[in-house]
This record gives structure tokens, sequence and C-alpha cells, in this order.
């Protein structure tokens, strides 16, 4: 028992320390523990998620090699792998981001709104209005979270449906008692399972960063609306002399505007509307990122 309580003792140790930013002293104190018991997954995992913080997840492939060892059908030992071998993954793994909408729920709406100047609720509901004057349209919700936009948006002359990965985050929505119902699924799942022409508005607000190719993503939003139906999500603006997306070293991706322009069009959006935004505050400092709004043809 005392063992177990030294050994625990060290990892919230380690953890506190990569909080802080303290990497190399986070490290040593990982490494014998790591040592001491090769198969501590949880410790190894840890180790990895580090590393990805510390901007040097090259050097997280033994760790991936052997957590994959240990369960080789994991999708977040595989994302980690493929980032530790200098690929970059089509997506994060819903189990990933589910674990870390979960953790928050209870505190998200105040930590985003508050702590961090999230505004892009506010921004979309007064779009939808601006489109939508007499308040009757059908809205899709993806990674509708503790539904932040049906609560500003307010009641409509239609539904909402809010998806997302996230139970508690979605228990959290239900309070604001505008949505009609809830899945709890992955949003591309969500937008491949359902049927064309269905809703005549889409919203994704700051849930894209967690894909990387959007091809496929905009091309099952353009089938998903109805004819005249609005699409409107949000990007962090990527290195524009570099890919479309880029996964950066806190697991997000950012897209550069122009590709996902194309991206949009591409699918058959005859109209993209681009606005460049503040989308919140993180380390201080603002984030850099854009809204598009893409229309699909009337006579679709």
């Amino acid at each position: 028992v005392e063992c177990l309580g030294q050994r625990g003792h060290g990892h919230h140790l380690a953890v506190d320390l990569g909080q802080i930013h303290k990497w190399d002293e986070a490290l040593a104190v990982f490494e014998p523990l790591i040592n001491e018991q090769p198969g501590d997954h949880l410790a190894r995992i840890a180790r990895v998620e580090m590393l990805q913080a510390r901007g040097t997840m090259q050097d997280a492939l033994p760790d991936t090699e052997a957590l994959l060892a240990l369960k080789a059908d994991d999708k977040v030992y595989q994302y980690y792998h493929q980032l530790a071998k200098g690929e970059v993954p089509a997506h994060v793994p819903v189990e990933l981001t589910t674990r870390m909408f979960d953790d928050m729920a209870d505190t998200y709406d105040k930590h985003m709104v508050r702590d961090l100047g999230y505004r892009l609720p506010k921004l979309a509901a007064d779009q939808l209005l601006e489109i939508f004057p007499d308040r009757r349209f059908n809205l899709l919700d993806l990674g509708c979270g503790t539904g932040l936009l049906g609560a500003v948006l307010g009641p409509i002359d239609g539904y909402i449906l809010g998806v997302d990965m996230s139970a508690k985050m979605l228990v959290e929505a239900a309070k604001h008692k505008v949505y009609y119902k809830f899945h709890q699924v992955n949003l591309l799942e969500a937008l491949a399972a359902t049927p064309a022409n269905t809703f005549e508005a889409i919203t994704a607000l700051d849930v894209l960063i967690y894909v990387g190719d959007l091809q496929q993503t905009l091309a099952d939003a353009y089938r998903v609306l109805a004819p005249g139906g609005v699409l409107i999500f949000s990007c962090e603006h990527g290195d524009v002399t570099g890919s479309d997306s880029q996964l950066q070293p806190f697991g997000r991706y950012t897209h550069t505007l122009a590709s996902t322009v194309r991206l949009a069009k591409a699918a058959g959006f005859e109209r993209v509307d681009t606005k460049d935004v503040d989308l919140r505050m993180e380390a201080g400092q603002p984030v850099d990122g854009f809204v598009v709004t893409a229309f699909k043809p009337k006579e679709a």
C-alpha cells in the first residue's frame, strides 16, 4: 500500500509540474515510475500527453509503442502513435474530446464566457436571426456542448437538435429548455446518418478544430441542409504557408481560410461569407480565427 501511495504521489506531482510547464522536472519524475513498472499505462499516457504539450511528440514513440503492445486497438493510443511518427491524423478521436469535455461540463459556461471571452454563440445567433427574422427554421447544433447557442438564441418556430459526445455537457444543455432533442454521438457520424434536406441551418462552433480534413464534413453538411439552408462554423487560422489543415501541439487543428472557402464551394455552397474573429482567449492572448457562413442554393 505504501508503494502504491508513493507511486500515486509521484504521478500527481509529475502532472502538476506539467500543468505549470515545468516539463523537464515532470519528465524526471515520470522516468523512474515507468522504469519500475513498464506496463503502467496511466503513467505512459500522461507522459505522452506532456510530450505533446511540450512540442516534442517524437520523444513519445517508445511510450506509444509500449501502449499499443498493451492494447493494439485503442483509438487514443493509435492517434498518439501517429503523432509520434510525425503523421497527421484525420481527426482527434472522440474518446479524447469526450473525456476532456466531460471533465469541464460543470464549469464550462463560466470558464468559456467569463474567463475566455467566448462570444461565438452570440455571433452565430445574431446571424441566424438576420437570415431567419421570423425565427422559422430547424437547427442542427453540432457539438452543442452546454447549449450556449440555444441559450442565446432562445425559442424558435421550429426545433433545435443538439449533438455532442459528452453526456455531461448534454445534461447542462437541457437546463436551457430550448432544445427539442439531444443525440450523444460523434458529429461526423451524426452528419453521415442524417437524411438529406432535413435542416434549414447547421452550426458547428469551436468544433471543427478537432477535425483535420473538412472535405467530407462540408459535403455531408451540404447534403443535410434543405435548399436555401445555411451552415455556420468556425475555424482557427492556420499558417498560409503550410498545409490546408495543421495539427497544433495542443491537439487542435488550424485551417487556412482560402482552403476552407475552396472546400465549401467544392461541396456545393454557392455563397461563402467569412469574417475574422477572436474566437476566445488563451494564455492571455486572443485566438485568431474566422467564422464561415455558407449558403446552399435555393434550387439545389
